[in-house]
C-alpha cells in the first residue's frame, strides 16, 4: 500500500502503532518487497517504510548516490521530520543507506542506527567488477538472475546506442523468444533495467566516507566460488567510528542465502529484536 502522505517512492510495509520508524532502501532494479516478511513480524518494534527507486515513477535520473540519496533524504523527512532515524539496506540497498544516513547527519541529525542484510559483499550492479562497458554488466546480471539467454544480441553494438534503444532490443528478444510473463510485466520490465543501469553506473563512483553512527551488519553465507568473484564494497574495519556489530551468517540450509526469508527469516527476526531494537 502506497503511503497516505502521497508520496510515490514510499511504500508502507507493515501497519503498526510503535513511535519507532524504519526506513527500508530499494536495491538495484528498484523494488522493496523483500522486507515485507520482517517488517510483520516486527510490527510490535516499529512502523516500516520502504524506498523504492525514484526512477521508477518519473523522468528522475541520477548520476551518483549521493544525488540518489538526496531524494530519499526529501521523503524520509517528509514522514519523519526530526532524528533518530533507523535505516535498513538489504544487499546492494546497503551503500545507499549508508549516504541516505550520512546525509541525514550532515542535515544535523542524529543516526539511532543502519542496519545491512547480506551487503558485506557485492559484485556485477554495484560495479566492482571492472566493466568498462555500458550495458556489457546486465547481460551477465541478466542472464544469471532471471535465466535468460541473451546471447543472440548485438552487445558491442549497444555501446553506440541509447538507453532507450537498449531497453527496447532486451524487451523485443524477450518476446521472441516467448520468455513467459514478458507480456504482462512489459510496462515494469523496462523501468526495472533502468534502475540497474543507473545504480551500476552511479556505484562505480561512489566511495563511501568514514561515519560516525551505529552499524549492524547481518551477513549471508557465500561459498567459495562466489567469493572470488564479490568485493566488499566498503574498508569495514574503519567504516564508523560508532560500533559496528557483525551478526554471522546462519548455517547454510540449501536452495537459497537469502536471510530475509525462510528459513532464515525467523532466525534474523530474533536476532533484530535483540541487536538493534535491544529487546
Amino acid at each position: 500500500m502506497k503511503g497516505q502522505l502521497k508520496l510515490p517512492t514510499l511504500v508502507e510495509l507493515n501497519q503498526s502503532s510503535a513511535q519507532r520508524k524504519v526506513f527500508c532502501l530499494h536495491t538495484g532494479g528498484g523494488g522493496v518487497h523483500f522486507y515485507s516478511g520482517i517488517a510483520k513480524q516486527l510490527t510490535s518494534e516499529a512502523q516500516f517504510f520502504g524506498l523504492e527507486e525514484p526512477s521508477i515513477y518519473d523522468d528522475f535520473e541520477y548520476g551518483s548516490i549521493p544525488e540518489l540519496a538526496e531524494h530519499h533524504v526529501d521523503t524520509i523527512k517528509a514522514v519523519q521530520k526530526e532524528g533518530p532515524y533507523t535505516l535498513f539496506g538489504y544487499c546492494s540497498g546497503g551503500p545507499i543507506a549508508l549516504e541516505v544516513a550520512s546525509q541525514l547527519v550532515l542535515n544535523g541529525d542524529q543516526i539511532d542506527r543502519v542496519v545491512f542484510f547480506g551487503s558485506q559483499l557485492l559484485a556485477d550492479v554495484m560495479g566492482l567488477v571492472e566493466v568498462k562497458e555500458n550495458f556489457l554488466f546486465l547481460k551477465k546480471y541478466l542472464s544469471d538472475k532471471y535465466k535468460l539467454d541473451l546471447d543472440g544480441l548485438d552487445w558491442e553494438g549497444f555501446e553506440s546506442r541509447s538507453l532507450d534503444f537498449f531497453v527496447d532490443a532486451i524487451i523485443e528478444h524477450l518476446i521472441y523468444q516467448q520468455v513467459e510473463g514478458v507480456d504482462k510485466q512489459q510496462q515494469w520490465i523496462p523501468l526495472g533495467i533502468k534502475s540497474l543501469y543507473f545504480i551500476h553506473r552511479a556505484a562505480k563512483k561512489y566511495s563511501p566516507s568514514r561515519v560516525g553512527f551505529d552499524i549492524d551488519l547481518f551477513d549471508r553465507y557465500v561459498d567459495d566460488e562466489m567469493k572470488k568473484i564479490m568485493l566488499p564494497w566498503c574498508d569495514w574495519d574503519n567504516l564508523t567510528t560508532g560500533e559496528l556489530k557483525f551478526i554471522a551468517a546462519p548455517a547454510f540450509s540449501g536452495g537459497h542465502n537469502d536471510v530475509m526469508n525462510p528459513p532464515y527469516r525467523d532466525n534474523t527476526v530474533r536476532q533484530l529484536k535483540a541487536v538493534t531494537f535491544g529487546n
